[in-house]
């Protein structure tokens, strides 16, 4: 929902003439790109845990059964969501709204899970980030399955990104630049090493539920909310540090993860990949149909771009779930060893 406030304030600045904020609702969210961050430990951690586990109940890992899980998950909604934003968005704004056709390399690119490699097409942007998220998991069950391997892989990612980061600052090309900070690996092996930490029982847990850190890090989240800090690679470090020990207090904490746990948190939480997934074409599609009807700047715009974009989504969101996903999660179901609500 972070991302999604954040884009509907600022993205696609082709499309209007001024940027659109609503001062409340953006100091209750996450700037777009700390909250990617947070979604990438996350997932670091989710998926890393899943294969310990599996590990320890079967003895070792089919890395089969788990690329055929993470096509279940993922595929659907993102080759409806390339239909969209490729054939049905061209076809409902028209060709004076439409971004340029998309050469067939780029095509192939985002049918291949390279969507990161892919520039100048505003309305898939946002699929960057899983096409990011599926290149590391294609070689991390590998190394989950070699139980001494974990923390030197994810350390070595860590300190790879940190080591070249110089070497970035001094090319100062930003073609480079934003290939650079956009490889965020180092969030998923942190997510990686919270989930090892938690899973082997580490002794630094510890320090990692006391009052202290769980202090500091409302703290830092508080900071990430109301300042929208430069992504930079300290910065995004620094973030992910934070929201791995949130993570792992979130979740794991008796005392804390069971008071969290309502109906519609859990709603949102299925619902979560569509209403990623969905908001980035929608919301091109509102700005397209708001400049049509030349609406001036003011509380009426404000209040139907947010309105229809956010209440949107969450529907396309709900009725995907029901209609489109869940039928592959129940396949997907069938491949898990260890369930996911562990």
């Amino acid at each position: 929902m972070s991302v999604a406030v954040a884009h509907i304030s600022n993205n696609f600045g082709e499309l209007r003439s001024f940027p659109v904020h609503l001062p409340l609702l953006e100091a209750l969210a996450l700037d777009a790109q700390s909250a990617v961050s947070l979604f990438f430990v996350l997932s670091g951690f989710l998926i890393t845990y899943l294969l310990l586990c599996e590990r320890d109940r079967t003895g070792g890992l089919s890395v089969p059964r788990f690329y055929g899980r993470r096509a279940l998950r993922i595929w659907p909604l993102y080759y409806v969501t390339t239909f969209i934003g490729l054939v049905l968005l061209p076809w409902l704004i028209g060709p004076a709204a439409s971004p340029s056709p998309l050469p067939s390399a780029s095509v192939l690119l985002i049918l291949f899970f390279l969507p990161n490699f892919v520039t100048g097409y505003p309305p898939l942007g946002h699929l960057w980030s899983i096409g990011l998220e599926e290149q590391f998991y294609i070689a991390w069950p590998w190394v989950v399955r070699n139980g001494r391997a974990l923390v030197r892989v994810a350390a070595g990612i860590i300190a790879v990104k940190v080591l070249i980061a110089p070497v970035i600052a001094w090319l100062d090309i930003d073609s480079v630049t934003n290939m650079y900070v956009g490889l965020r690996f180092e969030c998923m092996a942190l997510g990686a090493l919270g989930a090892y930490a938690y899973h082997s029982k580490h002794s630094l847990l510890s320090t990692l539920y006391s009052l202290p850190a769980r202090a500091a890090t409302l703290g830092g989240m508080v900071f990430l909310a109301l300042v929208d800090v430069p992504l930079t690679e300290p910065v995004i470090l620094s973030s992910s540090v934070l929201f791995t020990v949130l993570v792992l207090n979130v979740s794991t904490s008796a005392a804390i993860g069971p008071r969290l746990e309502f109906p519609a948190i859990e709603a949102l939480g299925r619902m979560s990949y569509g209403i990623y997934m969905y908001h980035y074409p929608l919301l091109y599609l509102v700005l397209v149909w708001l400049r049509r009807a030349q609406l001036p700047p003011g509380a009426l715009y404000n209040g139907i771009l947010y309105a229809s974009t956010l209440l949107g989504t969450l529907l396309l969101a709900a009725l995907s779930y029901r209609f489109l996903e869940k039928p592959f999660l129940v396949l997907k179901d069938k491949l898990a060893v260890v369930p996911t609500q562990a």
